[in-house]
């Protein structure tokens, strides 16, 4: 047993020592330019332009500009944010009101959101129609293109500085994944495997999760006896996101729960014995977690999450034969068991 305590007490030492903070946290601003099917090019110049000198990773998403109503475009805001992992949406309608004249007047409405907070800021620039002959209702004259960029320069140097207008509390975020699970118990011929389903709620990079897994029928076999082993789990986590990735986004977890061996001995091979009947075991388990997450955009909307975790498994069972006066050495189950886990997800409040 001591060696069990040595082993949990190492393995919080490195999960502690992998949530102290990171330089991730110095990363600079993600944020989406969400835009028409055929973007105004020299528009999107220029508020690149205008936002070069600033700590910001400006990710252009063309076809992707929020439409409908202001819920129905928040909406799309999120799942934007979501997708690309970003700090904040930025987005424009133009409308376009019929002058006295051949002239339309236009006004610019500039969005910018952000996704998990109760914040969307929207500006109204009234710019003056274009001269000429131009008659697309989307035409913007150079000024108006420019006092647009710098709008947007503004929103994200307020934004850099957090004060970018008032916010209510973060909204977070339910997460359901369904997938598949293999643990390594030193016996079980290949692995102990099995469905998993989990329930969590992320909140900005803390999140917590409770899953339950259940595993298949594995064999163990020798010259005596013939016995499937199954496990099943059911554990509570807290997490801590690393950073803020797009493309790959890792956490690092600490879970505690309950593990429930099933044993059944299905044929012998000695004339003279019996198999042994059925027989339970529970034992609890705890030990760090590390996931790793990406949202590939073939999935359309899916997450897809992979999990590598170390349990501590102190009652792990010992497998026993048992004679007429005493018990003779069999096998036993490893206490350390590597888990490792993939799983598709989806996101949602």
């Amino acid at each position: 047993m001591p060696r069990v305590w040595a082993a949990v007490a190492l393995l919080a030492g490195i999960a502690a020592g992998a949530m102290q903070p990171s330089a991730a946290a110095d990363q600079p601003l993600r944020v989406v330019l969400a835009a028409a099917p055929h973007p105004d090019e020299d528009l999107i110049g220029r508020i690149r332009g205008q936002v070069s000198d600033l700590a910001v990773d400006l990710i252009g998403s063309p076809g992707d500009a929020p439409s409908g109503d202001l819920d129905q475009q928040l909406l799309i805001a999120a799942e934007l944010g979501r997708r690309h992992r970003a700090d904040a949406i930025l987005w424009t309608q133009i409308v376009t009101t019929p002058g006295s004249g051949t002239a339309d007047s236009r006004t610019v409405l500039f969005f910018v959101a952000q996704p998990g907070l109760r914040k969307v800021v929207v500006r109204s620039l009234e710019c003056a129609p274009p001269a000429g002959t131009e008659t697309s209702p989307a035409a913007l004259t150079s000024a108006c293109r420019e006092t647009v960029a710098l709008a947007a320069r503004s929103a994200l140097v307020a934004l850099g500085h957090g004060d970018l207008g008032t916010s209510g509390p973060r909204a977070a975020d339910w997460v359901l994944s369904a997938g598949w699970f293999m643990t390594g118990d030193g016996h079980s011929h290949p692995v102990q495997q099995g469905g998993l389903v989990r329930l969590g709620q992320q909140r900005e990079r803390l999140g917590f999760a409770v899953s339950v897994s259940s595993g298949l029928p594995a064999g163990l076999r020798d010259d005596l006896t013939s016995i499937e082993i199954r496990q099943h789990r059911i554990t509570a986590g807290v997490s801590w996101d690393l950073g803020n990735e797009r493309i790959l986004a890792i956490s690092v977890a600490g879970r505690v729960g309950l593990a429930l061996f099933h044993r059944a001995t299905t044929a012998v091979a000695v004339a003279d014995a019996g198999p042994a009947p059925e027989h339970y075991a529970v034992s609890p388990l705890m030990g760090p977690e590390i996931i790793a997450r990406c949202r590939p955009d073939f999935l359309r909307g899916l997450g897809l999450a992979a999990g590598l975790a170390l349990d501590v498994v102190p009652g792990a069972p010992d497998l026993v034969y048992t004679g007429a006066y005493a018990a003779h050495p069999g096998r036993q189950l490893w206490f350390v068991q590597p888990t490792a886990s993939v799983a598709l997800f989806v996101t949602g409040r």
